[in-house]
């Protein structure tokens, strides 16, 4: 089983989406989708 570290992170909207891409597998894991907030960056 192939662990991931989010190498990769994207805003989207009010959101934050931390992923991985498996090259092997050619997929992306997906690991968190959260919303931000005020205490995101503090």
């Amino acid at each position: 089983m192939a662990r991931f570290t989010a190498e990769y992170r994207l805003r989207v909207g009010p959101c934050r989406v931390l992923y991985d891409i498996d090259d092997q597998r050619k997929k992306v894991v997906l690991l968190k989708l959260a919303k931000r907030d005020d205490q995101t960056y503090s």
